[in-house]
């Protein structure tokens, strides 16, 4: 039961089609924890070349996987690992990601969801052709009533 983990695998022979598809690549989490369930949710950013999964059971409370793509080796490789600003057991944090370009610069912004605690965490990469550079914790937007409607 030790060896269980998560991936995610890119499939695309860039015909358009969907029928004919090839691997592209795995993608493994560095420190998997069994059950994590990588790739539960996945979003890209051609522009930024990341590919961010969410494991929304990793560790109990879940976090968000960033994996960037190096030109050097030719293969995306894990930069960094986000978990929620405020962890708490069972919240689900990174059920939900999504990643866009900014619209004039380098930056980037990052939306993490933890449907369980109702919330979204927002982050912003300052420049995201700088490998150096992090995601950094912007603000958290939670349901105006606390609950789902």
């Amino acid at each position: 039961m030790g060896d269980l983990f998560s991936m995610v695998t890119i499939n695309d022979n860039s015909d358009g089609m969907y029928s004919s598809v090839a691997q592209y690549s795995k993608l493994y989490e560095d420190d998997a924890v069994s059950g994590g369930k990588l790739g539960v949710s996945v979003s890209t950013c051609e522009d930024c070349k990341y590919i961010v999964s969410g494991c929304p059971e990793s560790s109990g409370v879940g976090q968000a996987v960033i994996y960037r793509y190096s030109s050097a080796s030719g293969a995306y490789e894990q930069e960094e690992v986000i978990t929620s600003p405020s962890p708490t057991d069972g919240m689900r944090y990174g059920d939900g990601v999504a990643i866009s370009p900014g619209f004039f610069d380098n930056t980037a912004k990052l939306a993490i969801g933890e449907p369980n605690a109702m919330q979204v965490h927002v982050y912003q990469h300052p420049d995201y052709t700088d490998p150096s550079k992090t995601f950094i914790y912007e603000a958290t937007l939670t349901s105006p009533e606390g609950k789902l409607r």
